[in-house]
């Protein structure tokens, strides 16, 4: 389960990722060592959004919310899964934590 985290995700700079629509085939491939990983069409939506604009979970999940029909907490559940699964295999990194309005004037 997802506890409240400010983290920046981002998809590591080692990592690509491609799809095949015609097939529907995802897959995640790490330049660097040539691991590669199938993913399913959910995966893939998480690992493109966090690649296009890296973010909160809860910023990545909001949008999935808004994208498909799920209720929250079945989302949630499953997205801390996965989150879990691409941080241990190296797909995505955290970076720092999402700074709210306030934190940004205030370091002006």
């Amino acid at each position: 389960m997802l506890e409240r985290d400010e983290s920046i995700y981002k998809l590591n700079d080692n990592i690509v990722i491609r799809k095949n629509a015609g097939t529907k085939q995802y897959w995640a491939f790490n330049t660097e060592n040539g691991d590669h990983y199938s993913l399913n069409s959910t995966s893939y939506w998480i690992l493109e959004r966090i690649s296009s604009e890296p973010g909160t979970i809860d910023d990545v999940l909001m949008h999935f919310l808004q994208s498909f029909e799920v209720g929250h907490d079945e989302a949630k559940k499953d997205f801390g899964k996965i989150i879990e699964c691409f941080l241990m295999e190296g797909i995505i990194k955290k970076e720092g934590e999402k700074k709210d309005e306030n934190q940004k004037e205030n370091e002006l």
